[in-house]
């Protein structure tokens, strides 16, 4: 889980923007930057640009996609990262068309748990003890149904908990207004919680939790149960991805 930085060199030399052209790694992942402005991710191995109209315009139809769960959609590139040229005016368009960046925050200020991937919590048990009220209550008896339920890798990743069993299985995200329960293999568990609502990359399904809405422990228990099952039977969600990624890198060679 996670991208491989030869995966951020490559889009770098193909880009060939130069020192122009900056990343930073965050939470297994990376950030890219053009100027200084953050214009784009690297999840999974895939590149997602934020979205801009100007960059619309000049891509033409374009895919979208949300870069990580429960994030808003971005201009996932595929093909373009083989054309340096097409991929290179992209990301310089971007720039260009982004604001400018907001003077940073003083170091060692908690920031609260929102959209986004900003958080300060190094670990689960820090991830949760910045949350408070009624999503602490409901993030504290989703995370104790999961891990009840099956043998799990917990960790921290994308300003978020995930769940791990031979590769991605459940997130669990607290928000502002909601907290969301997502799985990899969600589209398949609807028929267990019809709540669930498809979105995004792999067969992603979420349940978005408003204050006052609830999902009992035995449900979660038996949706993660299953989820886990799908796992052990049709493998990581992510090994096609991965595939491709180093199918592209052999086909430039």
């Amino acid at each position: 889980m996670g991208s491989s930085l030869d995966t951020v060199t490559y889009i770098a030399d193909q880009a060939g923007l130069g020192k122009r052209l900056s990343h930073r790694k965050m939470f297994g992942e990376f950030a890219l930057y053009v100027d200084g402005k953050v214009v784009a991710l690297v999840c999974d191995d895939q590149l997602f640009l934020k979205p801009t109209d100007e960059c619309r315009a000049y891509l033409g139809t374009v895919r979208e996609a949300p870069p990580f769960p429960g994030a808003k959609n971005f201009f996932l590139l595929s093909a373009e990262i083989d054309d340096p040229d097409r991929l290179g005016e992209a990301l310089q368009i971007t720039a260009r068309a982004l604001p400018e960046g907001k003077p940073k925050r003083a170091k060692n200020v908690a920031k609260p748990v929102d959209r986004g991937m900003s958080t300060t919590a190094a670990t689960p048990d820090e991830y949760v003890k910045l949350l408070d009220g009624w999503r602490l209550a409901l993030v504290r008896k989703l995370r104790k149904a999961v891990r009840g339920a099956a043998k799990l890798e917990e960790t921290l990743k994308w300003g978020h908990l995930v769940y791990l069993a031979n590769g991605p299985v459940l997130m669990i995200r607290a928000e502002r207004k909601r907290v969301l329960f997502g799985f990899w293999r969600g589209q398949r568990l609807r028929d267990i919680e019809p709540r669930l609502k498809p979105g995004g990359r792999y067969e992603m399904a979420t349940l978005a939790l408003a204050e006052g809405e609830d999902i009992t422990a035995t449900l979660a228990a038996r949706l993660t149960k299953q989820a886990v099952a799908l796992n052990r039977k049709l493998g990581n969600p992510q090994k096609d991805i991965a595939k491709k990624i180093v199918a592209r890198k052999r086909k430039t060679r």
